[in-house]
Order: C-alpha cells, then sequence, then structure tokens
C-alpha cells in the first residue's frame, strides 16, 4: 500500500530523471521513527538542496526513506488523500516525531536506558548521544559529554568492561569505545601461556 501511495505522488509518466533521484538515494539516508527527527531533517533537506529536488521530487523521496514506525504513519497520513505535498508531510512528522519531550521525562528515560541484547557499541553510543541532547539541551555541551561517556559506560551489558572504563574516566566516546574494544580483547586473550615441560632425565631439555 505505501508504494502505490508513493506513486500516486507523482501524477506524471516517471521520467529518467525521477528514476535517477530514487535509485541515487544514499543508504544512510533514512528514518524509522525513533531516531532523532530534527538530526534526519536537517540532513535530508541539505542533500535535497545540493540535488536540487523540487517540492515534488522531495515529497517522493522523504516517502522512501522512511522505515518502521515512520512509513506506517506516512500510510495512513495519505491514506484517502493520495498526494501528501512535501511541506504537509514535514509538518505531520514533526508533529509526530519531532515534539521535545519534558526536561524531567527525558532525564529520566536517559538515567535508566541500557545497551539492548545484540546492540553495537556504535549503535548503543548514538542512542545515549541522543537520548543527553533531548536531556540536557539546556547544559554546556562539555557537561552534556561527560555525562553521555558516563551513561554509556554504566549501561553497558558487559558490567565489568563498564566497571574498568569508567575508571579510566574517558574524555569522549570514541576513547570509552576504543577503550571497551581494548578491553574486550584483553580479556580474551589468555594471561598464560603454557610453558614447555622440562624433563628432568635430560638435564633440562623439553620432553618430546
Amino acid at each position: 500500500m505505501f508504494r502505490s501511495t508513493l506513486r500516486s505522488q507523482v501524477t506524471r509518466t516517471p521520467t529518467q530523471r525521477d528514476r535517477d533521484v530514487l535509485t541515487r538515494l544514499p543508504k544512510s539516508l533514512q528514518y524509522d521513527g525513533r531516531s532523532n527527527w530534527s538530526f534526519f531533517r536537517n540532513k535530508f533537506e541539505q542533500y535535497a538542496r545540493m540535488n536540487n529536488w523540487s517540492e515534488a521530487e522531495s515529497a517522493v523521496c522523504l516517502g522512501w526513506c522512511q522505515t518502521g514506525k515512520a512509513v506506517d504513519f506516512n500510510a495512513v497520513l495519505a491514506e484517502g488523500r493520495g498526494t501528501v505535498s512535501y511541506t504537509d508531510l514535514v509538518q505531520r512528522l514533526q508533529e509526530r516525531f519531532g515534539a521535545m519531550e519534558l526536561p524531567a521525562t527525558a532525564q529520566g528515560r536517559f538515567q535508566v536506558t541500557h545497551q539492548e541484547t545484540g546492540e553495537s557499541l556504535d549503535d548503543w553510543s548514538d542512542r545515549v548521544l541522543t537520548l543527553v541532547t533531548n536531556a540536557l539541551r539546556d547544559l554546556p555541551p562539555t557537561y552534556a559529554t561527560e555525562q553521555a561517556v558516563a551513561r554509556f559506560c554504566q549501561g553497558l551489558t558487559d558490567k565489568e568492561a563498564g566497571k574498568h572504563v569508567s575508571l579510566q574516566i574517558p574524555v569522549s566516546m570514541r576513547d570509552a569505545i576504543n577503550s571497551i574494544k581494548m578491553y574486550s580483547y584483553i580479556s580474551l586473550t589468555p594471561r598464560f601461556l603454557a610453558a614447555p615441560r622440562v624433563s628432568t632425565r635430560n638435564h633440562g631439555g623439553f620432553t618430546p
């Protein structure tokens, strides 16, 4: 249903440019309804300006960039309406996904968040940085970074690794990630290599 909705946004016969616009969309230009809407919107609009997209092209591409909850919401918007303009689509997405949380709510969510099973270090760090942006948006960036790094370490699935890296007081998220990777590498390396057995009968020679 969603793809037919998108096709309905272009009433004329698609041209080669229309096809090029869609096939050249970066894979990283996606919004799932969970990540930071404002960040995605800025990135999307910068890309649209660089490629001189029209309003109609922007509307179609914005639809194709959506996944998860965002695509479900878009389908509901378009149902019974056919064409949804770019301006209207952005406004409705802003209302649905861009509303700012109350500071107390955002801070509470930030304090209890933790790494999910199967979540990579990079994805976990991205999620922490997104949450801290809302939770501590009125505080100095340096303080927000310190809190994000601390939450990253405390919320790790590997509690021992998190405790070890926290004591090193990493100065940035990248520093914390590198320290975690180093700790994991060292932890998996045998501390003691099996020493060769010495035969007392061969005057210190190695046993076969």
